[in-house]
């Protein structure tokens, strides 16, 4: 996602291409398994944030949800028929939800997580359980999750569960840190773990990776800045991941074996939409 739209462009490439462009702000586009569809998220910029789907092929997006309440982190099931996906439909906290998706037709949304609240009222979180940031196994039939269920403080921690209603009843706790909206973590393809972000009692976002049985964390990226968004690639070779390191967000490339980095430049941007450009020149300062 780049300026309010969704973009692709070749990791070998220096051409951006915009794939959408309409009065929303879009964000988090995720791939379907097939390559067909793009589901992402568009924020009204008022108070809702809705699901909506690409079709890759044609350009053309329609809805996945509607109404006043906020829809986001959405993840393809490996065989693309269901995604997952946060909301804080229909009383405000963050849920996790289930909807079958056919041939590019949303079905209805199936709510996994029921209401259920710490025995005190959580500095900045409040009393109800929060989830965020669901992947999904390479079978399709657990997920990980953040979570602060039974966690006094912050976000929560790093879960396994089953993807099943109420899950959180029979999910196992992977990894216990003060987590962030950005720790958002990949199962990777081998379904041996998970890469994800994380500042770790420090100033900066690191990527780290984590067997999804639990275990020690083990550290991938260092440095000053902030790395963050990573997601691997599909043969689990490469992961893409976001920087901050020069100020602006910036792409880099990362190998999952043997650490050879480097940035995808966007060198130019070719717009779905018509595009100009406007000079301004002052005549009279003081007018």
């Amino acid at each position: 996602s780049m300026a309010g739209s969704i973009w692709k462009i070749g990791i070998n490439d220096d051409v951006a291409y915009e794939l959408t462009a309409g009065g929303t702000y879009a964000s988090s586009p995720i791939w379907s398994p097939d390559g067909r569809w793009i589901a992402y998220t568009a924020d009204d910029l008022y108070r809702s944030i809705n699901l909506k789907l690409l079709n890759v092929a044609t350009g053309e997006s329609s809805d996945i949800t509607t109404g006043e309440f906020v829809n986001l982190d959405p993840v393809w099931a490996p065989d693309g028929s269901r995604l997952l996906y946060v909301s804080t439909e229909p009383d405000g906290w963050y849920q996790l939800y289930s909807l079958d998706v056919d041939n590019g037709k949303p079905g209805s949304p199936h709510r996994l997580t029921p209401d259920h609240a710490y025995a005190n009222d959580r500095l900045y979180f409040g009393a109800q359980d929060l989830h965020i940031n669901p992947t999904i196994s390479p079978d399709g039939k657990e997920m990980i999750v953040i979570s602060n269920r039974d966690i006094p403080l912050g976000s929560g921690g790093i879960w396994r569960a089953p993807i099943e209603d109420d899950p959180m009843a029979k999910a196992e706790l992977i990894l216990r840190e003060e987590t962030l909206y950005r720790t958002r973590p990949q199962w990777s393809p081998d379904g041996t773990r998970i890469i994800y972000s994380s500042h770790r009692g420090s100033q900066f976002n690191n990527l780290y990776v984590l067997p999804v049985k639990g275990g020690e964390p083990y550290q991938f990226t260092f440095g000053a800045w902030d790395h963050f968004e990573p997601r691997w690639s599909p043969d689990g070779e490469s992961i893409v991941y976001v920087a901050n390191e020069h100020g602006l967000s910036e792409l880099r490339l990362l190998q999952t074996f043997g650490g050879a980095e480097r940035t995808i430049e966007i060198r130019r941007r070719v717009y779905r939409r018509p595009m100009g450009t406007l000079e301004v020149r002052v005549s009279d300062a003081e007018s």
